[in-house]
């Protein structure tokens, strides 16, 4: 009688596919997928592909194991799948979706890093692996897992999770020398994302340059570093402000879309002072920043 209810409940989950999340995984469930595993194809340490697509569908019992439910087995089966889950599209994108539902930290940490390294990860997920970095007893195992690959893996998710200033700073002291005039590094913002995938916004910067060819205007520019495959990569600066133009607020920055809040001119204001408040905001096109609506232009 116990067979017949196990053997319903795995064909039950091999019909299941990895976006249909379980409301609340049964301890009945995670108890056939443990079976199904012992029973999956192996080639060497890992899994066959076979195995790992008759796997795919069970991802939301896979990520409800817990540290109990895994008491006294060896959790390297486990890990083995996940390894060859983590290398399919369809698994990435559910892994990124419920990171948050991973509940064994050997497993979350895992998948973290495999994600990170795929370039899949969240902006939730590198921070993640930002704090594990700063757990002396997770920051050891990180290493273990990723073995002479840590101090690379390592350096990429610390820039990741703060781009090194030195970027920036190099960008805009070539922008002052082009247009003759100085930064005023007061007034710099700088917003980061967290993403790391290839083609998204990593950072944001909106900095002013100040006293070109001598004189009293500014301008307002704002660039966009984006992630490739060999580190970031800065967009042109683009004009988002300045002295009888507007001013540029930067708010936030959601995927592709950087948002401003602005201060135009009125047909009154003086040159100093703009008041007419508006918005804009600008997207990640083709490699560009494009202006896609706003307002506070002077008047006429």
């Amino acid at each position: 009688m116990v067979k017949t209810a196990l053997v319903v409940v795995v064909v039950a989950l091999v019909l299941m596919a990895p976006t249909a999340a379980f409301a609340q995984v049964t301890d009945a469930q995670k108890t056939a997928f443990i079976e199904l595993l012992k029973k999956l194809p192996t080639k060497g340490e890992f899994y066959t592909d076979e195995a790992v697509t008759k796997a795919e569908p069970h991802l939301p019992v896979l990520f409800a194991l817990t540290e109990t439910d895994l008491a006294g087995l060896d959790i390297y089966p486990f890990g083995a799948l996940s390894r060859g889950l983590a290398d399919r599209p369809t698994a990435q994108r559910y892994a990124v979706q419920h990171f948050g539902d991973i509940r064994h930290p050997e497993l979350k940490l895992l998948w973290a890093s495999m994600l990170f390294d795929e370039r899949r990860a969240s902006a939730d997920i590198v921070r993640f692996l930002r704090a594990a970095l700063e757990s002396e007893p997770q920051a050891k195992l990180l290493a273990e897992m990723t073995g002479p690959n840590f101090a690379r893996l390592k350096k990429r998710i610390v820039n990741a999770a703060n781009p090194p200033a030195d970027i920036i700073d190099r960008l805009i002291a070539a922008e002052a020398e082009r247009l003759r005039g100085a930064e005023f590094e007061e007034v710099r913002v700088v917003k980061r994302t967290g993403l790391t995938d290839p083609g998204s916004i990593a950072v944001v910067v909106l900095y002013t340059i100040e006293g070109m060819d001598g004189g009293n205007g500014y301008i307002q520019f704002l660039v966009a570093f984006v992630n490739g495959a060999r580190g970031l990569r800065p967009t042109r600066p683009v004009s988002a402000g300045g002295k009888l133009f507007r001013a540029a607020e930067l708010v936030e920055v959601q995927g592709y879309t950087i948002a401003l809040k602005t201060k135009g001119y009125a047909k009154t204001d003086a040159a100093c002072c703009p008041s007419v408040e508006g918005a804009t905001s600008y997207r990640l096109t083709d490699g560009k920043l494009v202006e896609v609506g706003g307002s506070g232009r002077r008047q006429r």
